[in-house]
């Protein structure tokens, strides 16, 4: 299942989520396992939304 699937979230919603991601949100830096570029550090952001479960009136923290 996909997050399209188990909550209502559209892409513009998942657009206004990244545009507002700040320092604060930073958790870690990992190293890509792509063969081809092993040498790059990727940037992990993370964040708590609070979204409305599909078929369901009732919402919930959802990390990111």
């Amino acid at each position: 299942m996909s997050l399209f699937d188990e909550y209502l979230i559209n892409e513009e919603s998942v657009k206004s989520i990244l545009l507002n991601l700040t320092v604060y949100d930073f958790c870690e830096k990992v190293q890509n396992k792509h063969a081809n570029f092993n040498h790059e550090w990727l940037y992990v952001f993370g964040k708590e939304i609070d979204l409305i479960k599909r078929f369901e009136e009732k919402s919930e923290m959802v990390p990111l």
